[in-house]
């Protein structure tokens, strides 16, 4: 090739054509770009030279050339507008190509891009805005990575400008009915990004938490355990968040479908439920999610009643079982014994569903709870009263249900210990 050859002659043809190289092909754009690097690395006073040349490549309808000419850029000038210029074309790049794999290559580029301008203030809030454009890639590695470097971006100028973008993307993914694998990541993802512009930047946090608690009750278990991380981070941090929180939590938590965030959120609101009217309000929220009391007995007249379209508990068809036995004047006997067995419905709430199915350290979790509003509460007289018999009638019930047969698997002897204390320390109290 010429430029390897007779440098000087393939700079003067080079000149002699600079105003048409747009109309060129790609393959001698390329070769044209590597010409002004060659020659701008050698000789940079004539650096000034050329840049018009660059900047014109930058609208080169090869990407190829694009992405060569944006390199060439930033390494023959190092001023705001030449940046802002290479750093645009490598986002359009990575918007409009499709190939996964250039993506990433790109975006690696523009993360060296921010990182030797990181003191560029106007560069930063400019391209944080750019780069919200690639989150409409479907690929989730381009996705992940592309947040990881919008976290580096956000600034106190640029953050409510970044979290009402994610905001509203959080919501549409929120909003879609057919959720794949994918958009589940995505959504977990999103929730870590808006969780670290709220603990950086509290003045964002008002925005971001009644958005994030949206997906308490979402089936994406690591997205709502992610929220309840920030949740119970936010309302440790921003007291004049904390009523508001614990509201929305309130009315979240009879929807919650996972036993891990539905532990947590326990765990929030007996710490965090001071007032009188929080901490009845939660009494009400834990008679919602429990259902009727007691539990045994409501369960077993529900199973017993015929027919019923609704009923929680269904009775599956009896089995007859005879056996043998040696009576004490050594002669056989034959027993025989009835056995039933229930069946729960999903449409239970969501306490008395789990401690149905066994999990009784939930119950645990509740009577840690209760104890602490029992003992929390001032207000003296029929109000108190009332509030520490439901604690305790609700404690004592799960109790019951552990030792019945009722459930799938038996209540530990760990559990019985700890809700008996926590009745004792209510009545004592």
């Amino acid at each position: 090739m010429l430029i390897n050859t007779d440098q000087q002659r393939a700079l003067a043809y080079l000149q002699s054509c600079i105003e048409d190289i747009g109309s060129f092909g790609d393959i001698l754009q390329l070769v044209i770009v590597e010409l002004i690097y060659k020659v701008c690395q050698a000789r940079p006073a004539e650096r000034a030279k050329f840049i018009r040349t660059v900047y014109n490549l930058l609208s080169s309808n090869s990407a190829s050339v694009r992405y060569e000419a944006a390199g060439a850029l930033v390494t023959l000038s190092s001023t705001p507008t030449a940046v802002k210029a290479a750093a645009k074309c490598y986002v359009d790049l990575i918007v409009h190509e499709s190939d996964n794999n250039v993506k990433l290559v790109v975006l690696d580029k523009l993360v060296k891009l921010q990182s030797d301008h990181r003191n560029d203030l106007s560069l930063q809030q400019e391209l944080s805005m750019d780069v919200l454009r690639i989150l409409g890639s479907t690929d989730i590695e381009v996705r992940r990575k592309t947040l990881e470097f919008l976290m580096n971006l956000i600034s106190l100028r640029n953050v409510k400008d970044v979290v009402s973008l994610l905001k509203k993307e959080v919501v549409r993914t929120y909003n879609e009915t057919d959720k794949e694998q994918n958009t589940k990541t995505y959504q977990e993802l999103l929730v870590k990004a808006l969780h670290q512009c709220g603990v950086r930047f509290p003045i964002t946090a008002e925005i971001v938490v009644p958005v994030l608690m949206d997906f308490l009750s979402e089936s994406n278990e690591k997205a709502a355990e992610s929220v309840l991380e920030f949740v119970r981070e936010a309302v440790a941090r921003f007291e004049n968040l904390q009523p508001s929180i614990i509201e929305k939590l309130l009315s979240s938590l009879p929807g919650i479908k996972s036993l891990s965030v539905l532990h947590a959120g326990l765990w929030i609101l007996g710490e965090y439920c001071v007032t009188e009217q929080q901490i009845m309000a939660f009494m009400e929220m834990v008679n919602e999610s429990i259902g009727p009391l007691p539990i045994v007995d409501t369960e077993i007249r529900e199973s017993t009643q015929d027919g019923g379209e609704g009923d929680d508990v269904s009775k599956t068809p009896a089995a007859t079982t005879t056996s043998s036995r040696v009576t004490a004047d050594g002669t056989y006997a034959t027993q025989s014994a009835l056995a039933t067995t229930t069946t729960t419905s999903d449409d239970k709430p969501p306490l008395r569903k789990f401690l149905l199915a066994g999990d009784f350290f939930i119950g645990a979790a509740l009577a840690t709870s209760l104890t602490k509003i029992a003992l929390r509460l001032e207000s003296p007289g029929v109000a108190r009263n009332r509030l520490v018999a439901q604690c305790m009638l609700v404690l004592a019930s799960i109790i019951h249900l552990g030792k019945s047969s009722l459930p799938k698997k038996p209540i530990s002897d760990d559990d019985v210990d700890w809700l008996s204390l926590c009745i004792r320390v209510i009545n004592d109290r």
